[in-house]
């Protein structure tokens, strides 16, 4: 599913990548994922990428309810329980926690091509060096961590136990870059300010 050097591809090539993608997964979706079927409501998904925005989409309270009705992955999932490779589970503190079931390909593709935005959307690479205070028992942590390891950062795994540790850590090992919550850098700028 991943297209070597995506990051230098041209727009053609990746178009005619997705597309090719888009086929595959219309056809899988439609035949193995009950709940993408019941919302679609009998419509056929659209040959090409750019109509999927015609289809009603999936939101989180519709996966919620899937999940609560049947237990533990919901009739979202759209393989076999014996071909999930990884599950991650949500925090739950918004709502009822996710159980979200990742095959191996799953697993595989996701780092790299998360990697990959980070790089080209916020400048991650080389010389940046980071830390993550996702978790592994909190949803993506691994995968969090290792898409920026994919970005070739240097990550130190910390997590969000001791707030006041992470601000010394940060100075001491020069950290540039962090991925946490978007709420997580206003209690760190609290430590900041009262240390």
């Amino acid at each position: 599913m991943l297209i070597d050097r995506a990051d230098s591809a041209g727009l053609k090539d990746l178009a005619t990548h997705r597309q090719a993608q888009w086929a595959r997964q219309r056809e899988y979706v439609a035949a193995c994922s009950p709940l993408h079927r019941r919302v679609w409501n009998g419509r056929e998904p659209p040959r090409r990428l750019e109509g999927l925005a015609e289809l009603p989409l999936v939101d989180k309270e519709m996966l919620r309810e899937s999940q609560r009705a049947r237990p533990p992955f919901g009739d979202y999932l759209a393989a076999p329980e014996e071909r999930i490779a990884r599950v991650h589970r949500t925090s739950g503190t918004t709502g009822t926690a996710m159980n979200l079931a990742l095959s191996a390909a799953d697993a595989h593709t996701r780092p790299p091509s998360s990697g990959r935005g980070r790089r080209r959307r916020a400048g991650w690479g080389p010389a940046t060096a980071s830390c993550t205070t996702s978790t592994i028992g909190c949803g993506w942590g691994y995968t969090d961590h290792a898409a920026l390891e994919a970005t070739g950062a240097s990550v130190l795994p910390f997590g969000v136990d001791d707030s006041e540790l992470l601000v010394r850590t940060i100075r001491e090992l020069r950290i540039t870059a962090i991925s946490c919550t978007p709420s997580y850098p206003a209690v760190l700028e609290r430590v900041f300010a009262e240390r």
